[in-house]
């Protein structure tokens, strides 16, 4: 899996790039909200990307914020949900915005994106309460949400799998998880650590 590109933006239109590394040209879906945050035709830009590999084909997600790469991944976890509708969901809410609906259990936003019937809008309200947190403020003053949210859920699984109390287990996620880590990475990080805790 392809965890991050860079490289010169030689495509853009609707919600897709050609990105071209080292003479090979990739071409890139992006959720259409972050468009006119993406590099002009020419530049170089650096994407966090998600490639999905199926039988007839491999297709490349990109996102400037690895908050949204994140999230978008935490989408597919949904029954019913798939890169088209996570991109659709990406394209109209940040991950900060779907936390807040998600908590809030706002089912009716939900369902008016495309594609988002009544029953999956109920899926993605009790799905991401898990593992969305309400937004906070950065010292930069961007919302962060996915990164935190990771770490959270990855506490929780050190709880409720190994034994670990709340405490042990926060710290645990405090001292060995990265900043930019998907949960899967995450999680092997805190396994470590765990490990060697108990050691």
């Amino acid at each position: 899996m392809i965890g991050h590109l860079r490289g010169e933006i030689t495509l853009k239109c609707e919600r897709t790039l050609v990105v071209d590394v080292a003479g090979v040209g990739y071409e890139v879906e992006v959720p259409a909200r972050i468009l006119d945050d993406i590099a002009n035709v020419g530049s170089t830009q650096l994407l966090h990307t998600h490639l999905m590999v199926r039988e007839d084909a491999q297709k490349l997600f990109g996102f400037i914020d690895v908050a949204d790469r994140d999230a978008f991944r935490l989408l597919l976890r949904t029954d019913g949900v798939g890169p088209a509708m996570a991109m659709a969901l990406l394209s109209q809410f940040t991950p900060a915005e779907l936390a807040e609906h998600a908590h809030a259990d706002n089912q009716t936003t939900l369902s008016r994106v495309p594609g988002v019937g009544k029953k999956t809008a109920e899926r993605l309200c009790f799905n991401l309460k898990d593992t969305l947190s309400p937004v906070s403020e950065t010292a930069t003053g961007r919302t962060s949400t996915a990164s935190g949210d990771i770490g959270d859920s990855v506490a929780r699984t050190l709880v409720q799998q190994l034994g670990f109390k709340d405490k042990e287990a926060k710290q645990l996620v405090t001292a060995s998880v990265l900043p930019d880590m998907d949960y899967e990475q995450a999680l092997h990080a805190a396994l470590r650590a765990s490990a060697g805790a108990r050691a």
